[in-house]
């Protein structure tokens, strides 16, 4: 059986000019961003749990290896127990998601700012 960190660390390590895998990622190391419902529509995203991992491939649908299944599968983000998105340390994402990020981030500054204010 693969696992979830398996499948993100072997793309962060591959070095497709050579055609090898290198040795610069031994832990994956992720943030999570946001629910599902701030998610921008970008392959190469991460999906969370709250226990393992998937890649979003576009389309509404998850890359990842399936415990149950013994092998890496895709399916709808619908069908699986996906709470969250998530970003990892290694990917250089398009400015869509880093503006999602800090849509997100404001959002949680102001609302912050808010309890703040009612506190006093």
């Amino acid at each position: 059986y693969a696992d979830n960190a398996g499948l993100m660390l072997g793309y962060l390590n591959y070095n497709p000019t050579d055609k090898m895998f290198g040795f610069d990622y031994d832990t994956l190391v992720y943030t999570e961003q946001g629910g599902l419902d701030t998610m921008p529509d970008v392959a190469g995203i991460g999906l969370f749990d709250g226990s393992q991992h998937g890649i979003y491939v576009g389309n509404g649908e998850v890359v990842y290896s399936s415990e149950t299944l013994g092998y890496v599968t895709k399916e709808p983000v619908s069908n699986g127990s996906w709470t969250s998105w998530c970003t990892y340390e290694g990917v250089d994402y398009p400015q869509e998601v880093l503006n999602a990020i800090n849509e997100i981030n404001n959002v949680t500054e102001e609302n912050t700012e808010e309890s703040n204010e009612e506190t006093e």
